[in-house]
């Protein structure tokens, strides 16, 4: 059975949400102990339970505290683990559309293996290509009307200019609204 990285964020979850639930166990068993025991005769049963009402604001102090501390530095290693995942392949997209406009090509789009975002890098390579072969089939159509019209040869004019009008409308770009 092959893993996905969701499944892998699934387990990490798992495993942080599993050591945090032992700290709050032990933190449990930190208040029973220092709670006090009682004794065997009522005077020690008594002096037990005005111990624990002296201590017991304190101990729930601070094992609120630690638990509070606990879950939020549980969920912000969650959401950051989370996050990178995402934002990591959003980054790499931006820096190679960037490099792209700057270089007039734009290079093959890579995020690591465990990235999420994986269909969407696929699909954006293949409109990256399929605009490449656009822009190729466009050149091969423009040199061959020039061509022909160089030739003399009407006809071939006549069908190089309509190959372009096809490919014209397939993509089109509006300079005027961006």
């Amino acid at each position: 059975m092959e893993q996905t990285p969701q499944f892998d964020s699934l387990r990490l979850v798992g495993k942080i949400s599993l050591w945090f639930s032992l700290v709050a166990f032990l933190g449990l068993a930190v208040v029973v102990i220092l709670a006090g025991v009682a004794g065997d005769d009522y005077l020690s049963n008594i002096r037990s339970l005005a111990a624990t009402r002296d201590r017991l604001p304190v101990i729930m102090l601070v094992g609120g505290l630690v638990l509070a501390v606990g879950t939020g530095l549980t969920t912000w290693v969650i959401t950051l683990y989370s996050t990178f995942r995402v934002t990591g392949p959003l980054f790499r997209f931006a820096r190679n559309l960037e490099a792209g406009i700057a270089s007039g090509k734009v290079p093959a789009i890579k995020i690591r293996g465990s990235d999420y975002l994986q269909p969407e890098c696929e699909l954006l390579q293949q409109g990256v290509a399929q605009l490449y072969h656009h822009y190729r089939t466009i050149d091969a159509q423009a040199v061959a009307a020039l061509s022909a019209l160089q030739q003399g040869d009407k006809r071939g004019v006549e069908t190089s200019l309509a190959e372009l009008k096809k490919q014209q409308g397939r993509i089109r770009y509006d300079h005027q609204s961006h």
